[in-house]
This record gives C-alpha cells, sequence and structure tokens, in this order.
C-alpha cells in the first residue's frame, strides 16, 4: 500500500513481463494503482492476469498500459476488479515511439 497523499506513488508497475498473476488483494495508492509498460525494444509484457481484486487510487489512471519505447503489451486480462475512490478506472495510453498494444480483456 501506498501514500495516497503524495503522486507519482504507484502501486505495481509491471515491466516487460511475461506470465503475472494477481489476485485476491487490495492495492490502494497516490498514482497508478496497476501500471503495464514495455520499455524495451523488441521485448512484450504478455499473458497478465489480475482478477479478484480491489483497487484505490487517489490520483489518475487505475489501470495503465504505457509503453514509452518499442516494447509491446499483449493478453491481458482483468476480471472481478472492484475499482473505488478514483477519478479513472482504466486508461489505454500509448505513447511516442509505442509499438502494438493487443488483446487487452476487462470481465
Amino acid at each position: 500500500m501506498g501514500d495516497r497523499r503524495w503522486p507519482n506513488n504507484d502501486g505495481v508497475d509491471f515491466v516487460d513481463c511475461s506470465d503475472v498473476l494477481v489476485q485476491n488483494t487490495t492495492i490502494s495508492t497516490g498514482d497508478d494503482a496497476i501500471c503495464i509498460t514495455g520499455h524495451v525494444s523488441n521485448s512484450t509484457s504478455h499473458n497478465i492476469h489480475v482478477r479478484n481484486c480491489t483497487i484505490e487510487s487517489a490520483a489518475m489512471k487505475v489501470a495503465v498500459f504505457d509503453p514509452v519505447a518499442s516494447g509491446a503489451i499483449s493478453d491481458v486480462t482483468f476480471e472481478d476488479i472492484r475499482v473505488i475512490d478514483t477519478n479513472r478506472g482504466a486508461a489505454v495510453q500509448p505513447r511516442s515511439g509505442a509499438t502494438d498494444i493487443l488483446n487487452i480483456t476487462f470481465r
């Protein structure tokens, strides 16, 4: 749990990761609760599952896909997510230089 009073205080950042499971937890933070990024050329963040979680964020995004270099993001699933006390439930934000963002599922 991060201190919700401070910005730039992400809960969990997955950078160039694969085969990730986050479940049955609460993430409370001052910025992005979950941030999935691809930073390395020719890498892919993929096969990421987030389920049965409560997410709180005092600031911006709750689930963010933010490749700032040339890494790709694919096969990400969010299931049974409870989002509370935030101004944005989910954001998909590719930046300049981003490659593919594929197969993102919310259910």
